[in-house]
């Protein structure tokens, strides 16, 4: 696995044994890419001071931008689905634009990059 989104809750995210049942292999030559969302703007930075020395101390070399989400951001649709506030789509999208910036530059350098998704 190359690419990894490590997505939850800030109080899900933060807790570092959750992680090491994922990235047994380690993190140095992988895309890490925290989402998090919460009912409060008030975690709006657990992310970078909880969830990213986590990711760093597992040997995390290239990390993402964070991604916070509000709950008021993401609207449950009749299907199941989620329809996403304009300004969060706004934020995936440039961490989508970091991922594939990175990728580029692996298949630059004659690496494969499979894709993998992990939740926590």
């Amino acid at each position: 696995m190359s690419v990894l989104t490590i997505a939850g809750s800030p109080s899900r995210a933060s807790r570092s044994g959750r992680l090491l049942g994922h990235v047994h292999a380690g993190l140095a030559d992988k895309f890490v890419w925290p989402i998090a969302t919460g009912g409060s703007p008030a975690h709006t930075l657990a992310i970078d001071y909880a969830l990213r020395p986590v990711l760093a101390a597992l040997g995390a070399q290239h990390i993402g931008r964070s991604v916070f989400a509000l709950d008021a951001d993401i609207e449950t649709a009749p299907n199941g689905g989620g329809v996403f506030a304009a300004s969060l789509v706004q934020r995936l999208d440039a961490g989508v634009g970091d991922l594939l910036a990175w990728r580029a530059s692996r298949q630059e350098q004659g690496g494969r990059v499979p894709i993998a998704e992990v939740a926590c």
